[in-house]
C-alpha cells in the first residue's frame, strides 16, 4: 500500500513537480435518480496489475483525478455520451457498449514538465438494470521522459557553478524540436515509441568570465541502453547524471551515469532531488517584498510558500508598529503556537497556514478587515512618512529542507505592508502655458507628506465640462484648434485613485488681424494742385472703423514746405490697387519714396501732358527719400520733428507662432536688386516676448508669391502677449541717392488717377495671415 505522504509525492509529480495546472472541464450535472449507467475508478497502472503481490488495486487520490479528462463513446455510432472532467458520481447511460477514456494532459513531440496520462478500456457493456456498470481505469504514463543531475551530491554540482554562468544545462533535440534542462526539477517528456537515433544530447553553456557561449555533444555510445527502442517506450525514464572529465582541452562536462526505469503514475523522484520550499509575494505586493498604501485604499496581498508536500513548519517574527496590532509582535514556530496565539492572529485579520492541509493552502494571507485597520494617523506628530508593518521570515520547512535567510537574497524573506497618509495634491497652468491647442500642466503641488508621489501621476484633460476624460502628458498638443465657443479646457492629476480638483482654463483664441485681406480703405481729400488734379490721403481701414490696424506713412511721402503742394510731393507713397491683387478686390501698395518730409522735388517739366517718364532735368532731394510703410498701429508726421507720436501695435491677447502673407515686388531698376522686408512682433507691456522676420531681395519683378511661415521667436516664454506689431517696408536702405529712383515715374492710383512722381522698388501686400501651431 501507498501510504497519505506517497500520495503527496503524487500530487507533487503531476502538479509542482512538472509545473502544470490543469483546469478541471465544466462537468454535466447528473441525475442522481438515474436507472443504470457508469461508475468510474482511476487506478494506477501498477497496481491494478500487481497480481504477484496480490496488493489491493491502489485508486488515485481525488485531488488527481479530478485532473483527468474524461469521454465516454458509443461504440455502434460514436455518439460522445460524456466528454467532461472527471467524477465519481454515476454518469447514466443506456444499455450499449461504450469505449471509456481518461486523459491528462497533452501527447508532444516535446516539452518539458508536460506529461501526458491515459486510461482506456474498450467494449464495456452497460446493461439494462439499477446498478451502474463499474469501471476501473488503469492509468499509466503515456511519454518516454529523461532527467538530469549535475554531479553527485552538492561539491561535484559546485565544479558546474564554477565553470558555467547559471542557466547551462543538458539540451535535448528531437528533429526540430528542442528544450534545454537546466536542473533536476525539470523533465523533458516526449512521445513514446521515438527512435533512440533521433535523440541527440548536448551540454550547453556560457562560460564565466569571457561569457564564451558553448555546446559540448555528448557521448552516450558507453551506455547501450540509451540505444534501445524500449529506453522510449511509455513510461520510461532515463536518468542521466554528468560530471566534469578530463580532457586535452580542459574539464568537459560528461554523462557518467545512465539508468532507464519504469515510471508509473504513483511513483515519484527521490526525496534529494526535491527542491528547498520557494516563498512568493502575491497580490498588491511590489517586487521588493512591500505593499505601501494610502489611507482609505485597499490592496490585496499573500505570502505563498511554493512546496511539493506542504509546509512542515514555520519560522517568523512580527515587528508591526501599528499600535492596532503591536500585541502580535514576537517571534513564532507554527507548530508550536498555542491556540490562544492563532486566534490572536485571526481576529486580526491575518490568515496563517494549517500544516498537513495540503500544499495548496500554504500561505499567510491578509484580510480586508486587516488592511483597513491600519492607519497613518498614529505617526503624523512625528512626522513619519509611513507607518511599518513586517513579517520577517527566518525558516521555511518543507520537503525535508529549510530555507533561510542565507539560502535567498538580503530582505527577500522580509513581507511589509507600509501605510501612508492620505496624499493630496492640486493642478494649476500658468497663463503663459496655454496657447491656442496647447497646454502644459504644472507639476501638482503635494499638500501632503511625500512630494516624490508626483513621479507616479496621471494627467487628464476634458474638453466637455469634465464629462468624459482623456490621459494625457503634461504638455498636451490638440490635433486641431477647438470651435471658437468650445475653448474651455479641464485638466487634472491622478495617483493611484486619488485625484485632485480640476483646473479650468480657456484655450487662447487663434485671432486674425483685422483687414489683414486688405480690402477695407477709404479716402480723403486733402487738397489740389493746377494742372495735377486733386490729391488725397489713403486709410487702410474702412471710413466708420472706430478700432483702426492698419496705418502707413503716407503722410511723411505727402508733406510739403511752407504749405505749398508740389505736384511730386503730393503723392502717397501706401494706396491700394484694384489692377495688381493677390485676390479679392484690392492689395496694400507700397513704394519707396524719393519725395516727402518737407523736401520739395521738382518735377522738371510743366503740366503732365508735357512730362516724361525719366526726365533728368528735374530736381530731387535723395535725403528726403525713404522706404515706403504699411504698419499695425498710427504713424504720424511734423515737418519740423519728424517721426511724432507714433504708436507701434495694437492690442492683441494670442501667441501666433508663424506670419504668413502673398507679395509682389519689383526692385527700382532690373539693373540693380533691392531687398524688402517684413517684420512682426509681440509684447507684453513694453517687453519684446517674441520677434519674426522675413527678407526678400529680388533683381526683377517677383509675380505673386507666398512668403510661407515666418517663424515667430519667443525669447520671453513665461508672459503672454498683449499687442502685436508688424510692418512691411519696401527697402532695407537707410541711405539713396537719385540713382535708387526711377524720375517722373507714371503710377496710375484708384481717385487720383494718373501722376507722375519719383519712385524707388514696389511692394504689393495681400492675404496676410497669423498661423498657430501650438
Amino acid at each position: 500500500m501507498i501510504d497519505e505522504q506517497m500520495k503527496k509525492y503524487f500530487l507533487y509529480i503531476t502538479i509542482s513537480l512538472c509545473g502544470l495546472l490543469v483546469t478541471a472541464c465544466q462537468q454535466e450535472t447528473l441525475v442522481d435518480s438515474a436507472k443504470g449507467g457508469f461508475a468510474i475508478t482511476l487506478l494506477d497502472e501498477t497496481a491494478a496489475t500487481d497480481v504477484m503481490t496480490k496488493a489491493s488495486p491502489l485508486k488515485l487520490p481525488a485531488s488527481v483525478s479530478k485532473e483527468f479528462h474524461l469521454t465516454i463513446t458509443k461504440n455502434s455510432n460514436g455518439y460522445v455520451l460524456y466528454d467532461g472532467g472527471y467524477t465519481e458520481e454515476v454518469i447514466p447511460a443506456a444499455a450499449a457498449t461504450y469505449t471509456v477514456k481518461a486523459t491528462f494532459g497533452e501527447e508532444n513531440i516535446l516539452e518539458v514538465n508536460n506529461p501526458y496520462f491515459v486510461g482506456e478500456e474498450d467494449n464495456v457493456e452497460v446493461k439494462a438494470g439499477d446498478e451502474p456498470t463499474t469501471v476501473e481505469l488503469a492509468c499509466k504514463l503515456a511519454n518516454a521522459l529523461t532527467s538530469v543531475r549535475f554531479g553527485e551530491g552538492d561539491e561535484n554540482r559546485a565544479k558546474f557553478d564554477e565553470l558555467y554562468a547559471p542557466g547551462y544545462g543538458v539540451k535535448i533535440a528531437i528533429g526540430h524540436y528542442s528544450t534545454v534542462l537546466t536542473d533536476s526539477m525539470k523533465v523533458a517528456y516526449y512521445k513514446a515509441g521515438t527512435k533512440p537515433a533521433d535523440v541527440t544530447l548536448a551540454f550547453v553553456g556560457t562560460i564565466r568570465g569571457n561569457g564564451q557561449a558553448v555546446e559540448y555533444p555528448l557521448d552516450t555510445k558507453q551506455f547501450p541502453q540509451l540505444a534501445e527502442e524500449a529506453s522510449y517506450a511509455a513510461g520510461a525514464h532515463i536518468r542521466l547524471v554528468l560530471d566534469m572529465a578530463e580532457m586535452a582541452t580542459g574539464l568537459v562536462p560528461t554523462i557518467v551515469y545512465a539508468e532507464v526505469v519504469k515510471e508509473t503514475v504513483t511513483e515519484t523522484f527521490p526525496m534529494e532531488w526535491l527542491p528547498k520550499p520557494q516563498v512568493e509575494a502575491r497580490g498588491d505586493f511590489d517586487a521588493e517584498n512591500k505593499i505601501l498604501f494610502y489611507e482609505t485604499e485597499q490592496p490585496t496581498g499573500s505570502i505563498k510558500f511554493n512546496s511539493a508536500l506542504g509546509l512542515q513548519d514555520l519560522k517568523f517574527t512580527v515587528a508591526f508598529n501599528d499600535p492596532t496590532y503591536s500585541s502580535l509582535n514576537g517571534d513564532y514556530t507554527l507548530s508550536t503556537m498555542t491556540d490562544t496565539e492563532k486566534q490572536a492572529f485571526a481576529t486580526a485579520g491575518i490568515i496563517l497556514p494549517v500544516l498537513g492541509d495540503g500544499a495548496e493552502n500554504d500561505s499567510i494571507g491578509f484580510t480586508k478587515e486587516f488592511i483597513t485597520a491600519l492607519t497613518y494617523s498614529v505617526d503624523k506628530a512625528n512626522d513619519k512618512k509611513e507607518v511599518s508593518n513586517v513579517i520577517q521570515l527566518t525558516e521555511v520547512k518543507a520537503n525535508d529542507k529549510s530555507l533561510t535567510s542565507a539560502d535567498v537574497a538580503e530582505g527577500e524573506l522580509e513581507f511589509e505592508v507600509a501605510v501612508k497618509m492620505k496624499p493630496a495634491f492640486t493642478v494649476s497652468v500658468q497663463d503663459y502655458n496655454i496657447w491656442s491647442k496647447t497646454f502644459t500642466i504644472d507639476e501638482p503641488t503635494v499638500t501632503s507628506d511625500d512630494p516624490s508621489i508626483v513621479e507616479g501621476m496621471t494627467y487628464w484633460y476634458s474638453l466637455d465640462d469634465g464629462k468624459t476624460w482623456e490621459s494625457c502628458d503634461r504638455t498636451k498638443a490638440l490635433d486641431s484648434h477647438p470651435d471658437v465657443n468650445d475653448r474651455d479646457v479641464r485638466v487634472k492629476a491622478t495617483f493611484r485613485g486619488f485625484e485632485s480638483k480640476a483646473k479650468r482654463f480657456e484655450l487662447e483664441e487663434p485671432l486674425q488681424i483685422p483687414n489683414s485681406d486688405m480690402e477695407d480703405w477709404h479716402t480723403v481729400k486733402v487738397g489740389s494742385i493746377t494742372l495735377s488734379g486733386d490729391f488725397y490721403r489713403f486709410y487702410p481701414y474702412a471710413k466708420d472703423e472706430t478700432d483702426k490696424w492698419w496705418d502707413t506713412n503716407s503722410s511723411r511721402s505727402q508733406d510739403y514746405p511752407d504749405g505749398a503742394p508740389v505736384k511730386v510731393t503730393t503723392c502717397p507713397c501706401v494706396s491700394y490697387s484694384t489692377t495688381t491683387k493677390y485676390s479679392g478686390s484690392k492689395s496694400a501698395f507700397l513704394y519707396t519714396s524719393l519725395h516727402g518730409g518737407g523736401y520739395a522735388n521738382t518735377a522738371g517739366f510743366s503740366g503732365i501732358s508735357g512730362g516724361r517718364e525719366g526726365d533728368v532735368t528735374a530736381i530731387t532731394y535723395p535725403e528726403g527719400a525713404f522706404a515706403g510703410s504699411l504698419l499695425i498701429g498710427s504713424y504720424s508726421w511734423s515737418q519740423s520733428e519728424g517721426e511724432t507720436g507714433t504708436v507701434k501695435g495694437h492690442t492683441f491677447p494670442s501667441r501666433p507662432t508663424h506670419l504668413s502673407f502673398y507679395y509682389n515686388y519689383t526692385p527700382y531698376t532690373s539693373s540693380k536688386s533691392d531687398t524688402f522686408k517684413a517684420y512682426i512682433e509681440l509684447r507684453n507691456g513694453e517687453e519684446v516676448i517674441a520677434t519674426g522676420e522675413s527678407t526678400v531681395t529680388a533683381s526683377a519683378n517677383t509675380g505673386w508669391k507666398n512668403s510661407g511661415k515666418v517663424e515667430l521667436n519667443y525669447n520671453v516664454t513665461n508672459k503672454v502677449a498683449t499687442s502685436i506689431y508688424v510692418q512691411f517696408l519696401t527697402t532695407t536702405k537707410t541711405s539713396f541717392s537719385k540713382d535708387d529712383f526711377v524720375i517722373n515715374k507714371h503710377i496710375t492710383l484708384p481717385v487720383m488717377g494718373d501722376w507722375y512722381t519719383h519712385i524707388g522698388s514696389m511692394l504689393y501686400i495681400d492675404d496676410i495671415s497669423l498661423i498657430y501651431d501650438k
